[in-house]
């Protein structure tokens, strides 16, 4: 797949799915989940309890069958995960979750991770959200993505232990996919921006996955690409029992719309 358009018409086809709203006094998301069913992608179910308690409610329904994915409304991000986190009445499934966001660049879809979740995983974590991100990309059908490990500079120094983590990333294992790194921004998406530099690399310039340092640099990128580049973006928390609609309360009602779209796709029939 290389646009939401794509995207959007492989979750008419699948659909409509169960898609339960907690706290659906968010109105932008509301609207995106009756789009979604005037689209046939979904059919919205609305918890209106506030806080943890409508979270906790919208996880039972997805535990007991009676919902196929579950999204984020007037809720912040700790309350919202919160009860999906617990192993007893959550959503877990022994993995670790990552949130991966989605856009359109130059005709193609890319992804990245992590922007919501993982504060600043460490490296076996970082090996997990490379994976869980590797497999969303194989939903898109991206059969072996190359993944760019984000880092200031292309140059291994124990002055910035991001690029060091980078290397010992790069090489693990990894027969679904071609991992390199470090690769700051520019070469990781611009094969101009590589060969000025003199970078070669399997990866540089074809990106398909951008593994960030940290929550807070995730953050900055993913909000810049909407306020800075209002680009089209989709978000998603992968790894549970069930596709997480994650999004910021201040995103738009696409953003939520694309989101709930790209959710579809991941539920296993």
């Amino acid at each position: 797949m290389r646009s939401f358009e794509e995207i959007i018409e492989e979750a008419k086809r699948r659909g409509p799915l169960r898609l339960v709203l907690a706290a659906s006094q968010d109105e932008e998301a509301k609207e995106a989940v009756k789009r979604a069913e005037k689209e046939g992608i979904a059919k919205g179910i609305f918890i209106r309890e506030k806080g943890e308690e409508a979270s906790l409610g919208a996880a039972k329904m997805v535990r007991n069958g009676e919902a196929d994915l579950i999204m984020k409304g007037a809720l912040t991000t700790a309350q919202f995960m919160h009860p999906i986190l617990d192993k007893e009445k959550g959503l877990t499934i022994g993995r670790l979750l990552s949130h991966v966001a989605v856009f359109e660049f130059r005709g193609r879809l890319i992804l990245a991770s992590d922007a919501a979740i993982n504060i600043s995983p460490n490296r076996e974590e970082k090996k997990e959200i490379i994976q869980n991100a590797i497999e969303l990309a194989h939903l898109l059908g991206i059969q072996k993505p190359k993944v760019a490990l984000l880092a200031p500079i292309e140059k291994i120094t124990s002055k910035i232990p991001l690029t060091q983590e980078a290397a010992a990333l790069k090489e693990m294992e990894w027969e679904e996919a071609v991992v390199d790194g470090p690769l700051a921004l520019d070469n990781a998406i611009s094969i101009g921006a590589a060969r000025k530099k003199g970078i070669k690399s399997p990866v540089a310039g074809k990106t398909d996955i951008l593994i960030l340092p940290d929550i807070t640099s995730g953050n900055i990128f993913y909000k810049s690409l909407i306020y800075f580049a209002k680009m089209k973006m989709a978000g998603v928390v992968v790894g549970a029992k069930t596709p997480i609609i994650l999004t910021s309360r201040t995103d738009s009602e696409e953003t939520k719309f694309l989101s709930i779209a790209l959710g579809t796709l991941m539920v296993k029939r």
